[in-house]
């Protein structure tokens, strides 16, 4: 997401075709209703795919056997085991309500809980940042805009390009694309398929949305809640945490200080001992309408948790011109090497859990995880 606004101008043509899939699936809860955008991860190949509004979800494996884990906010996440043999083969998971437990002690002298957390996770970004050294990673994306509204002006200058658009018209896209990066910032994108009902002439490009990171301080003018200086730009509240296995996941409130169209809003959740983002669910302003960002984390490899999948949502509007869509991307890493280095200072870092900590230790965590949050600094000077 180089920049945020003309990737909203370029997402209002934007956006589900139909490749072939041996694998399809639906995501439901207890009732029997659809659980909207649940992400499916695949461990053995660290690959992911989203479910659509009606909570299904495709996608082509090659044969063999996998173990895939379901996941989606406010549900426990579901982990099975299949076997694809080469038939197509059709799945039906349900996700249980997820639990959101509070611990005795949330707030202590005045501290909430989330500032240790988050200074936690801030001291480690830029090693969460530098932790992989280049990728080859093989990238689906899927959206669907309809244009609520255009105006004769807008169809008239579109028509001069030879672009015809028409209110109530609906845009599909479909591609898949391999994405090599190397570090710091070299991005060399390949389109190898794609399906679309968008008009010739206006493209997206997948790095536009991958080229980025909430551990970067800034992403373009938009200022990183994950960032060097998010303590200056937010407030951060504890709102719980849950287990995911035997590992904890606290759930923080994003709050930004002032009404910026350069702040995001909404929330994060952080795996404890990793102290990295698991999962994050914000939204911000622009003179357009609210883009909503959703990104699901998962551990590729021992203490590397890499984004799988991201879905982008928004409302727009402007002088007239009205339209809504979603799109969702999942990436499957298909290479991987590590920076050796970084790596070995990730490892470093180990703290008591947090969020479930007993009363009588909870008294002392503010300068307890402070002074590790410092230690952790100082690790980042002698980078």
């Amino acid at each position: 997401m180089r920049n945020p606004i003309p990737l909203l101008i370029v997402l209002m043509l934007l956006s589900v075709g139909t490749l072939a899939h041996n694998l399809k699936g639906s995501v439901k809860d207890k009732n029997g209703q659809p659980i909207p955008f649940a992400t499916v991860f695949f461990k053995e190949i660290a690959q992911g795919t989203a479910a659509n509004e009606q909570g299904n979800f495709e996608i082509d494996l090659p044969k063999g056997r996998y173990t895939l884990t379901c996941r989606s906010l406010g549900f426990q996440p579901k982990t099975e085991s299949i076997t694809l043999t080469g038939k197509g083969l059709l799945l039906s998971i349900q996700l249980d309500e997820q639990v959101q437990e509070l611990s005795e002690i949330t707030v202590h002298a005045g501290i909430d809980l989330a500032l240790p957390i988050m200074r936690k996770v801030i001291s480690l970004s830029y090693l969460h940042l530098n932790q992989v050294e280049q990728y080859l990673a093989t990238v689906y994306l899927k959206g669907t805009l309809k244009v609520e509204n255009i105006p004769a002006f807008f169809r008239s200058q579109l028509k001069k390009q030879n672009i015809t658009l028409q209110s109530g018209d609906v845009l599909v896209q479909e591609s898949v694309s391999t994405i090599q990066f190397v570090a710091p910032e070299k991005y060399n994108l390949e389109v190898k398929s794609i399906r679309s009902t968008f008009p010739k002439g206006i493209d997206f490009q997948a790095t536009n949305m991958l080229g980025s990171s909430l551990y970067q301080d800034h992403i373009d003018a938009m200022i990183s809640p994950v960032g060097r200086s998010a303590f200056s730009h937010y407030d951060f509240k504890f709102e719980g945490f849950s287990y995911e296995g035997k590992q904890i996941v606290n759930k923080i409130r994003v709050t930004p200080k002032r009404k910026s169209k350069l702040l995001f809003e909404g929330y994060l959740w952080i795996m404890e001992n990793d102290w990295c983002l698991k999962q994050a669910d914000l939204s911000f302003e622009t003179p357009f309408g609210t883009v909503h960002l959703y990104t699901t984390y998962d551990e590729v490899q021992p203490s590397v948790w890499l984004p799988v999948s991201h879905r982008f949502s928004f409302e727009a509007g402007m002088l007239g011109l009205k339209g809504n869509g979603q799109f969702s991307t999942s990436v499957k890493y298909d290479e991987l090497k590590l920076n050796k280095e970084v790596m070995a200072l990730v490892n470093k870092p180990v703290s008591q859990p947090m969020a479930a900590e007993t009363p009588k230790a909870a008294a002392v965590v503010p300068a307890k995880k402070a002074k590790r949050a410092a230690t952790s600094e100082k690790r980042l000077d002698k980078i």
